[in-house]
């Protein structure tokens, strides 16, 4: 057998496998980058997006340049190495050493190859090395700058951007619908089972795979976070922002007050009212500023957790906490809160709060509730989820509000024209119509 048809038998079994790893071997990302979803449906791309022509020179030239290279080093070093094997003269232990050095090199070529070229979504745009490995996803998570390198790749690309060798990002609303409804012919990648790896093998509602599991669990959380639970806990938030709004006030002064980083201001201040609602606890980091390192360690941790879904080869080969040690540190800060926040508030008795509603409430359709490592991976959840998405919309809220006048004033006017005192503001239909 020549050497020609070694590399062709090698090359296609490389390819074989990587098909079967990739099972569903397209996962796809709405626009907001947070989440990833596989499908076994290609999605195609609608070429008549003139955003997406605009970089075809470009990507023309990297989808000849880069297989040209790959392959040219894949030659250089497979015929070479083939030659050197079936030589007589050199001995067998020089061509088991060699074998065991060149063997992974030449698989990894052919896997690069592959994804370059013959890949169902090699068509598709986005930077070259993105296409080859999660690595470039994962070195933007340890940045921290993810969602800012999603919307600059799409300026760049266009609607549909490659940013993984078997993963898409689609910005548009008819994608939002297709990838997240109900009815969606998709189902989440192995990315999520990123979280029951750090939650005792247990994942959240919002992270399991299992499309049954989150029908249930949904269920449930729904029936927990019914609109009287939560009206009957106004008191507790009420309370947190009449102090927010007290410390936007510099005593003795007439007109403005001095300037305030709002969006540090909106993260205490939800911060609070979610541990208020969420556990019965408040975690005081509007009147303790020792108690806000919790603001950081936590983005660190989830960053860290969906790192890992990316690249889940570095649990296996125990390379975590030495490649990304302030991700992986981040994550286990975050696993113990969950943990002590779920003892601490099973402990206690007679509290108004979601945990406890969570503690109640049961699958209308199955009569089951939550067990107690599900318990556990919800306040990991509720820790996070909820504080984030709200500190995100308050604070976009309030930075378009000061930018936009118009908008601004019509707020007010509605608000004002509902309540004649800022007292009488609370949960009703009046302020949901303003």
């Amino acid at each position: 057998m020549g050497w020609r048809w070694v590399l062709a038998l090698w090359g296609g079994t490389v390819v074989v496998l990587e098909l079967l790893n990739g099972q569903t071997p397209l996962s796809l990302n709405h626009v907001n980058g947070r989440n990833s979803r596989s499908s076994a449906t290609p999605i195609l791309c609608d070429t008549s997006d003139p955003s997406l022509g605009e970089f075809s020179i470009q990507r023309n030239m990297a989808s000849v340049l880069l297989p040209a290279a790959l392959a040219s080093a894949s030659a250089i070093i497979g015929v070479p190495l083939y030659q050197f094997l079936i030589s007589s003269e050199v001995a067998g232990w020089v061509k088991i050493a060699c074998f065991l050095v060149g063997f992974p090199i030449e698989t990894v070529l052919f896997i690069l190859l592959y994804r370059s070229t013959l890949h169902p979504l090699a068509k598709y745009p986005g930077p070259w090395w993105a296409g080859l490995t999660d690595l470039y996803t994962a070195y933007h998570l340890s940045k921290g700058g993810r969602h800012i390198d999603f919307y600059r790749l799409h300026m760049k690309y266009g609607k549909i951007v490659r940013f993984g060798p078997r993963r898409i990002s689609i910005r548009s609303p008819e994608a939002l619908r297709d990838i997240y409804s109900t009815t969606a012919n998709v189902k989440r990648s192995q990315t999520y089972a990123s979280t029951a790896h750090f939650f005792g093998g247990t994942p959240s509602s919002d992270t399991t795979p299992d499309m049954k599991e989150h029908a249930f669990r949904r269920r449930v959380n729904v029936r927990a976070l019914s609109a009287t639970n939560i009206k009957s806990m106004e008191e507790k938030i009420l309370r947190n922002i009449q102090y927010f709004c007290d410390q936007l006030v510099d005593e003795g002064t007439q007109g403005w007050s001095s300037s305030r980083d709002m969006s540090k201001y909106i993260g205490y201040l939800v911060s609070d009212i979610m541990g208020d609602i969420t556990f019965s606890k408040n975690w005081e980091m509007q009147q303790k500023p020792d108690n806000r390192d919790v603001l950081v360690s936590l983005p660190e941790g989830v960053a860290g957790i969906h790192l890992v879904g990316y690249l889940p080869e570095l649990l296996s080969l125990k390379l975590d906490k030495l490649l990304f040690g302030k991700l992986i540190a981040g994550v286990n800060r975050f696993t113990s809160l969950s943990a002590s926040i779920f003892h601490w508030r099973f402990a206690q008795q007679d509290c108004n709060d979601l945990f406890s509603a969570l503690l109640r409430a049961k699958d209308p359709e199955t009569d089951k509730s939550f067990s107690t490592d599900q318990l556990v991976s919800e306040a990991g959840l509720l820790t996070v989820a909820g504080s984030d998405t709200t500190i995100t919309a308050t604070t976009a809220t309030f930075f378009y509000l000061a930018h936009y006048p118009d908008c601004l004033r019509r707020v007010q006017d509605e608000v004002r024209s509902q309540f004649a005192e800022t007292e009488g503001i609370c949960i009703s239909p009046e302020l949901a119509s303003c």
